[in-house]
C-alpha cells in the first residue's frame, strides 16, 4: 500500500451510475496526478471543472457528495438506493441522482443516471468530484502511461508499443486475469484477480481464497480499518511472497495483503481477489475492452523491491486533530490500548494542531524514529511509545 492508508477493495454491489451512452472521438494525451490513484480533470455538462478518480474497480459514475452540494443545479430529481460493500454486514441507504448528467474528457463523452452519493472526501482524505468506472471508458481502448503521468482513451490499441499481451476475462463490468503466486515454501497459486485501478495494494486476497490457502503462509500481520471504502471497517492483513508472475513478467517478494470479513465485498467467490495500483504502476499498459486483452510494457526498476508500510497504526490529521484508521495488532500501539478510530492529541509533545500536514506525514513515514504518541481513549489521555517498524 501506498501511505499506510488502505482502501481495501472498493468494489460495490450495484452498478455505479447506469450508462446511457458513450461517445469515443479522436483523442490525445490527458494528464493525470498519481497518490496511489489515477485522479484527473474532466468537465461535467461541458461547464463544470472537477478532479475524478478512475476505478477499474466499478462500472459507472459515483459523485462526492460536497461536490454535489454546491452544484446543485446538477439536480433535478433526487432518489434513495440501498448499497453493500468492502467490509459492510448489510446495506444502507444513499442518495442517488436520477437525472442525466454528462462527463467529457476531451472529445471523450459519456451520459450517466442513477447517480450515488457518497462523502469521497472522508474516504480518500481530499475534495474530489467522483468517480468513474469502466462504463466510462465505452468499449474503447484506454491507455495509461506511467512514464509520461497520461492517459488517453481510443479506438486502437497500437499493440506494437507493447511488450506483451495477455487475455482477460470481462464480467460483471469488470476485469479479470489469473497471475501465478509462488508462497514462500509453499505452492504455486493462480487465484482469479479483479484488475482494480481503485485499490492502492499490490494484491488483496478475498477472505475464501485466504482461507483455502492460509495453512501455506507464515509471518501474518493482522490489522482492522476504519472505514475501509465506503462501507464500513474492514479486517485483515499481509505477508510477503516469494515471486508472481504476471504475464511474462517475474517479481520478487510481493506484499500480499487479505481479507477475514465474512460480509461485503471481499467475502466474495466468483473472484479471488484484488490487483492494485501497486503493482499496476510499474507498468506503461492499455485495456482494450472490447477484444478483452491487456497490453503491457514494463517500466525501469518494475522488479525493485516492494517496501511493506506496516508501521503499526495509520492516522489522518483532522484539523487539531488526528484519527486512527488502520491499526497493525502485532505492534506496540494498538497492544498498548491505541485502537481504530481514537483520537491522537500529540506526537513527541508537539499537538497535533501546531503540526503542518506535511511534518505529520513525514512523522508518520520514517522508519526507526521513535514516536511517543498522546491519545484520547474513554475521555482520558494515556501514552503509548513505539519505533515505527518495529514489531512486537
Amino acid at each position: 500500500m501506498w501511505t499506510g492508508h488502505k482502501i481495501a477493495g472498493f468494489v460495490l454491489l450495484l452498478i455505479l451510475g447506469s450508462c446511457q451512452s458513450a461517445r469515443v472521438g479522436k483523442q490525445v494525451n490527458t494528464k493525470f496526478t498519481f497518490d496511489g490513484y489515477i485522479k484527473f480533470e474532466a468537465l461535467v455538462n461541458d461547464s463544470i471543472k472537477g478532479m475524478f478518480i478512475y476505478d477499474t474497480g466499478a462500472s459507472g459514475l459515483l459523485f462526492d457528495s460536497t461536490f454535489v452540494s454546491d452544484k446543485q443545479k446538477l439536480i433535478r430529481e433526487i432518489d434513495t438506493a440501498r448499497i453493500g460493500g468492502a467490509g459492510n454486514r448489510g446495506y444502507r441507504k444513499i442518495k442517488m441522482i436520477r437525472n442525466s448528467l454528462n462527463i467529457s474528457l476531451g472529445l471523450h463523452h459519456v451520459s450517466f443516471d442513477s447517480i450515488p452519493i457518497f462523502n469521497l472526501e472522508a474516504v480518500f482524505n481530499e475534495k474530489i468530484a467522483g468517480l468513474v468506472g469502466n462504463d466510462f471508458i465505452g468499449g474503447g481502448v484506454l491507455h495509461i502511461s506511467n512514464t509520461n503521468l497520461t492517459l488517453r482513451i481510443d479506438t486502437l490499441a497500437n499493440s506494437e508499443k507493447y511488450d506483451t499481451c495477455i487475455p482477460f476475462e470481462f464480467e460483471r463490468e469488470r476485469i479479470f486475469i489469473r497471475p501465478k503466486i509462488q508462497l514462500k515454501g509453499g505452492p504455486i497459486v493462480e487465484p482469479r484477480l479483479m484488475i482494480d485501478l481503485g485499490c492502492t495494494d499490490i494484491i488483496i486476497l478475498n477472505t475464501p481464497y485466504y482461507n483455502k490457502i492460509r495453512g501455506h503462509i507464515s509471518d501474518v500481520i493482522d490489522y482492522t480499518i476504519l472505514d475501509a471504502g465506503v462501507s464500513g471497517n474492514s479486517d485483515g492483513g499481509e505477508f510477503r511472497a516469494n515471486q508472481i508472475q504476471f504475464a511474462s513478467y517475474l517479481i520478487p517478494l510481493p506484499v500480499v495483503s487479505f481479507s477475514k470479513d465474512l460480509h461485503g465485498a471481499h467475502s466474495n467467490t466468483y473472484y479471488d481477489g484484488l490487483i492494485g495500483n501497486e503493482l499496476m504502476s510499474r507498468f506503461d499498459y492499455a485495456i482494450d475492452f472490447k477484444n478483452e486483452k491487456l497490453y503491457l510494457k514494463s517500466r525501469k526498476g518494475y522488479q525493485k523491491p516492494f517496501k511493506s508500510t506496516v508501521s503499526g497504526i495509520y492516522a489522518i490529521k483532522d484539523g487539531d486533530f488526528a484519527i486512527v484508521k488502520c491499526a497493525y495488532r502485532q505492534f506496540a500501539p494498538y497492544i498498548g490500548g491505541l485502537n481504530i478510530g481514537d483520537t491522537i492529541l500529540s506526537i513527541n509533545n508537539q499537538p497535533i494542531s501546531k503540526l503542518s500536514q506535511k511534518v505529520f506525514d513525514r512523522k508518520f513515514g520514517k522508519d526507526n524514529e521513535e514516536l511517543r504518541i498522546e491519545f484520547r481513549k474513554n475521555g482520558m489521555s494515556r501514552f503509548v511509545k513505539y519505533r515505527k517498524g518495529q514489531k512486537i
